[in-house]
């Protein structure tokens, strides 16, 4: 499988693509010799870089096991695993994961591998290279959220998308949707990644300020930020950035901090 390298703005649908075509070409390309192997089951593992319980990581997870099942006619072994490396970044955290995923599937030879989140494949090329080096992988990367990322490691049989956040698009929707608004508020935790969000968002919605008003509601306790949401002005809206904990260290999966707010 060649290099695709493409910088692209969240298409979903094109990773899924992606993942297809690979399926359907490691089928058609089996010689005789090899067609045997197709009775046997093909071992698949999907490592998301956060938690279960995330909308975007959810979505993703039941769209690429559709493609998969479409793509492949004889039996799968699908694994999928959580770093929840976004609630839990320090470094033994995130070593003693790895090292659990490479002992738990030692004995296991996957067929695929489908790394999915920011700051996804830095990890995986330092903490699973050379275990991994030659399982044929289709990832997405997603960017922002994390600064001075680390230079990618590509492997040859590697393929998939890297994807950015387009803030600026979503700021003039919202802006249309509600064209009586004179102020927007931008909700972010206190965890690295929600903090990095939010300098990203100060870059992107900069040049707005000077049509209206835009207010950072960040680094608060849960009940401190719920307390201010609640007497938020009726020309105000609100923009949830991110969340993953708050100002006392309390920890949320980003949709619970959703439903609260």
């Amino acid at each position: 499988m060649g290099k695709t390298w493409n910088r692209q703005k969240m298409p979903v649908l094109h990773f899924l693509f992606l993942v297809f075509l690979f399926l359907r070409g490691s089928l058609l390309s089996c010689t005789p010799a090899l067609a045997s192997e197709l009775t046997k089951p093909k071992n698949i593992l999907i490592l998301f870089h956060g938690s279960p319980g995330q909308p975007l990581y959810d979505t993703t997870l039941s769209e690429v096991t559709k493609t998969i099942q479409k793509g492949l006619d004889g039996p799968l072994n699908l694994y999928v695993e959580y770093l929840d490396a976004q609630r839990f970044p320090e470094k033994h955290h995130v070593q003693a994961e790895f090292d659990f995923i490479k002992r738990k599937y030692s004995s296991e030879r996957m067929d695929l591998f489908i790394p999915i989140g920011p700051n996804i494949l830095p990890l995986v090329s330092q903490y699973l290279s050379p275990d991994f080096d030659k399982v044929p992988s289709v990832f997405i990367e997603f960017r922002g959220g994390y600064a001075d990322r680390p230079v990618v490691d590509r492997k040859p049989n590697m393929t998939g998308l890297i994807t950015e956040p387009d803030l600026q698009k979503t700021f003039e929707l919202i802006l249309s949707l509600h064209p009586g608004a004179r102020e927007v508020f931008i909700i972010t935790g206190s965890a690295p990644i929600d903090m990095n969000m939010k300098s990203i968002a100060r870059d992107a919605y900069r040049e707005y300020e000077q049509r209206i008003k835009v207010t950072y509601l960040s680094d608060f306790a849960m009940q401190e930020l719920l307390q201010k949401i609640n007497n938020l002005p009726k020309n105000g809206i609100g923009i949830y950035l991110s969340f993953t904990q708050d100002a006392t260290g309390m920890n949320y999966y980003g949709t619970d901090a959703l439903k609260l707010i």
